[in-house]
């Protein structure tokens, strides 16, 4: 029947066009407590890919109940995580798995799931509310491009710098990479409509704002 026709009725994820013949919803529990934090890390090219270097293999490996995304821009790599537990056994674990990102407990925050959304979320933390996640119509304006897609195998450390030097030539670009792996091969590739299939670490989607 053809791959776009595969795809529309099998569904595809976000960026795919679909055939809605069905629609169902399925609550599941959340965890009573999240840990959450980011942190910046700047430092020269060499620095910042030997971070995304390591992190490629660190964070599809890790704990189900981990996830830690990035996003490289010019001179800083940041790294988001959310942990389902406590900040002391969040930290303890990046301790173990990525000393580099130098995370102290205090700079984690414990919260609620729908309060990591806010968190996590554009809206300014300082004047912002949970009630505002609801609130499609907001004052604040922002016009980006995304492109999105898959990494199979490692990028190198050469081809990771040569990425740097493009994005220091575009200072309002940056490189968001989220980890494929954990809960998810769990679950077989054709019970869920996401076009991912196991043969995938990360997903780094460049975006220009």
């Amino acid at each position: 029947m053809g791959e776009d026709v595969f795809w529309a009725i099998r569904g595809g994820g976000r960026g795919v066009w679909g055939i809605v013949y069905a629609w169902k919803i399925k609550l599941l529990k959340v965890p009573e407590t999240v840990t959450a934090c980011t942190k910046t890390r700047p430092g020269g090219k060499r620095c910042l890919a030997e971070h995304l270097h390591k992190w490629q293999y660190v964070a599809p490996q890790l704990d189900p109940s981990f996830h830690l995304s990035v996003v490289v821009g010019a001179g800083s790599f940041i790294g988001a995580e959310t942990y389902v537990d406590d900040a002391e056994e969040a930290v303890s674990i990046l301790d173990r798995e990525f000393p580099e990102l130098d995370v102290e407990e205090e700079e984690c925050q414990e919260m609620s799931w729908i309060e990591s959304v806010l968190y996590f979320s554009d809206l300014p933390l300082h004047n912002s509310s949970i009630s505002d996640l609801t609130n499609r119509y907001h004052k604040d304006k922002v016009y980006l491009k995304l492109k999105s897609d898959y990494v199979r195998t490692p990028i190198p450390m050469d081809g990771l710098e040569i990425a740097l030097d493009i994005l220091k030539k575009e200072p309002h670009e940056h490189v968001a990479f989220y980890p494929c792996g954990g809960v998810m091969d769990n679950i077989s590739s054709d019970a869920i409509p996401f076009c991912w299939d196991g043969s995938s670490d990360m997903e780094g989607p460049p975006t220009i704002k």
